[in-house]
C-alpha cells in the first residue's frame, strides 16, 4: 500500500510565493487569475446576453489589440459607476489575455496589481475569499436582453463578489516579492530536498509534489521526467523479486519519512510563527477595538451636537418662517394703504389741477380789479382834489360872508341863500366822500357801511377808515385744498360789470 504523502502548508506557501524576479516585474505583480470570466452561451444574472459575435467583433478590432499590446484593461474592486472610469488610483488588476474556451466560455488572464487595493485583494484571496470577475462595458440593450455588438464598447473585467455568471470564478496563484530573502532561502531548502530524493519519489508523491509548484518551473519539469522515469523502470524490471520491491518501497517509506518529519519541523516553526502572530493579531485588535469605541464615542457626541443644530436650526426656521409671513401680511396691508394713498394722490393731483386752473381765473380777476382799482383811486384823485378846491373856495366863500357881512350885514336874505349853497356844497362833499368810500371798498372786496364819513373827513382819514375796516391781520389763511366733499364747491369772483352785478360763480 503506497503511503500518500503529506502536503506541507509550508511548501504550499513557498512554491506559491517564490519566483524569479524576472517573473514579477520587480515585485510590481502580487498573483495571477486564470480562468472563466464570461459566457457566450448563455444569459447571465443580469437577463443579459453576450454572444459569440460580440467577443468575435472585440477580438478582431483595432482597439481592442492596441489596448492589449498596452495594457490599457486595467480593472477595479467592484465596479465603478462610470464604465469608462479612469481613476486608476483604485486599479488592482490588469488584463493580459483574454480569448474563447470549451462550450462558449471566454477564458482571462489577469495580473493582480501591486497597488493599495491589489494588496487588498490578495489579503482577500489569502483569508479564503474567492472573488469572481465581471465585464465592464456600455451598448444598446435590446428587448430581449441581446447586447448589440456594434454599440458595445468594452472596457475591461472587475472584481466583483456576485458576479454575473455564478462560474465565474478564476483560480488566483499568488506570487511574492522577489526580494523577500527569507522566503528564498525557505524555498531552496525545499528544492533541495527535492533534489536529494528525487530517484526515490513514487508517481503518487511527484503528483501531490507537482500541486505546489507552478507548470514550467524546474522543479515541477524535475518532477514530470521522475514519474516518467518511474513508468520506464517498472518496464525495465518486470521480474523483481517480492523482496526487492519491499526493499524499494522501505527505501522510499524511509525518504518519505524524512521528508515528513523535516516538513514537521518547518510545520513547527510556522505553528510558533502563527501564534506569534495571533497574539499580535489580538493586540492590535484590542487596540483597535479601544479605538473603534472611542471614535463610537466621538461620533455619538457629534451626532448628538449635530441634532441639536439641526433642532436649533428648525426651530429659527421656524421662527423665520412665521416672521416672514408675519412680514408679508404687513407688506399686503401697506400695499393696500399704498394703493389707497396713490388714488388718494391721483385725486388731489387732479383737484391740484382744477384749482390751479381757478387760480389762473381769479389771477386774471385779480389783474382786472387792480385795473379798476387804479381808475378808481385815479377818479379818486380827481375827487380829492375838487374837494379840496371845493374847501378852499369854501374858504373863501366865509371871508367873502365875513366882508359882506360887514359889509352888508343887512343883507339877511344873500347870507341865507349862501348858507343855503354852503349846505348843499357841504352835503356834496360828503356824498362825494361817501361815494369814494363805497367804491373803493367795493373794489376791496368789502363793505363800508356805518363809515363816519362827513365833509369834514380828510382823504387820508377817510383812506385810515376803509383799511381799518378791511383789515385782514385776524383773518384765518385760506387752505390750500379743499376735503373731497369741497372739490365742487362754487367759486364767487368779484367783478365789476357794466350791468351793476359784482357777484360771478364759478
Amino acid at each position: 500500500m503506497a503511503i500518500k504523502p503529506v502536503k506541507s502548508k509550508i511548501t504550499k506557501i513557498i512554491a506559491e510565493d517564490i519566483v524569479a524576479p524576472e517573473n514579477d516585474m520587480n515585485g510590481a505583480i502580487l498573483g495571477t487569475y486564470t480562468g472563466k470570466c464570461c459566457d457566450a452561451s448563455a444569459t447571465n444574472n443580469n437577463e443579459m446576453f453576450l454572444g459569440e459575435d460580440l467577443f468575435k467583433i472585440l477580438f478582431d478590432s483595432e482597439e481592442y489589440k492596441r489596448a492589449m499590446e498596452h495594457g490599457h484593461y486595467i480593472g477595479f474592486l467592484g465596479h465603478p459607476e462610470d464604465p469608462g472610469c479612469q481613476d486608476y488610483k483604485n486599479a488592482c488588476i490588469v488584463m493580459r489575455k483574454c480569448d474563447f474556451g470549451e462550450d462558449g466560455d471566454i477564458i482571462g488572464t489577469f495580473d493582480v496589481l501591486n497597488t493599495p487595493v491589489g494588496q487588498i485583494v490578495k489579503t482577500m484571496e489569502d483569508a479564503g475569499i474567492d472573488l469572481g470577475i465581471s465585464i465592464r462595458g456600455a451598448g444598446d440593450v435590446d428587448a430581449d436582453g441581446t447586447v448589440d455588438p456594434e454599440t458595445f464598447v468594452f472596457r475591461g473585467f472587475d472584481l466583483v463578489t456576485f458576479p454575473a455568471y455564478d462560474d465565474a470564478i478564476p483560480q488566483f496563484t499568488a506570487l511574492a516579492a522577489s526580494e523577500d530573502i527569507e522566503k528564498q532561502v525557505r524555498y531552496k531548502k525545499i528544492c533541495s530536498v527535492i533534489n536529494k530524493n528525487i530517484d526515490h519519489i513514487s508517481i503518487t508523491a511527484a503528483n501531490e509534489i507537482q500541486k505546489n509548484f507552478k507548470k514550467g518551473s524546474k522543479e515541477y519539469e524535475r518532477l514530470e521526467a521522475r514519474k516518467a522515469n518511474i513508468g520506464v523502470e517498472d518496464e525495465e524490471c518486470p521480474e523483481c523479486t517480492e523482496e526487492d520491491k519491499l526493499e524499494v518501497i522501505g527505501k522510499k517509506l524511509s525518504c518519505m519519512t524524512d521528508m515528513f518529519m523535516s516538513e514537521c519541523t518547518e510545520n513547527d516553526k510556522l505553528q510558533e510563527e502563527i501564534k506569534s502572530c495571533q497574539k499580535e493579531l489580538s493586540n492590535v485588535k484590542a487596540s483597535y477595538e479601544r479605538k473603534l469605541k472611542h471614535l463610537e464615542r466621538i461620533t455619538r457626541s457629534q451626532q448628538k451636537l449635530m441634532q441639536d443644530r439641526v433642532v436649533a436650526a428648525t426651530n429659527t426656521s421656524k421662527v423665520a418662517v412665521a416672521a416672514n409671513k408675519e412680514l408679508k401680511r404687513k407688506l399686503q396691508k401697506v400695499s393696500a394703504s399704498n394703493s389707497e394713498i396713490n388714488a388718494e394722490l391721483k385725486s388731489l393731483k387732479n383737484s391740484n389741477l382744477i384749482y390751479r386752473q381757478k387760480i389762473e381765473c381769479s389771477n386774471a380777476d385779480i389783474a382786472d380789479r387792480d385795473a379798476t382799482i387804479s381808475s378808481l383811486r385815479s377818479k379818486l384823485d380827481k375827487t380829492v382834489v375838487a374837494s379840496t378846491e371845493a374847501t378852499r373856495k369854501a374858504s373863501n366863500f366865509d371871508e367873502e360872508v365875513k366882508q359882506l357881512r360887514s359889509e352888508v350885514s343887512a343883507s339877511t336874505e344873500v347870507n341865507n341863500e349862501l348858507n343855503a349853497r354852503l349846505s348843499t356844497m357841504e352835503d356834496m362833499l360828503a356824498e362825494y366822500q361817501q361815494a369814494y368810500a363805497n367804491i373803493y371798498a367795493t373794489a376791496l372786496g368789502t363793505s363800508v357801511t356805518g363809515l363816519p364819513v362827513t365833509a369834514t373827513t380828510s382823504v387820508c382819514d377817510l383812506e385810515n377808515l376803509i383799511q381799518a375796516a378791511t383789515n385782514t391781520a385776524n383773518i384765518g389763511i385760506a387752505p390750500s385744498y379743499y376735503e373731497d366733499d369741497e372739490i365742487d364747491a362754487p367759486v364767487d369772483i368779484i367783478n365789476d360789470t357794466d350791468d351793476g352785478s359784482d357777484l360771478v360763480t364759478l
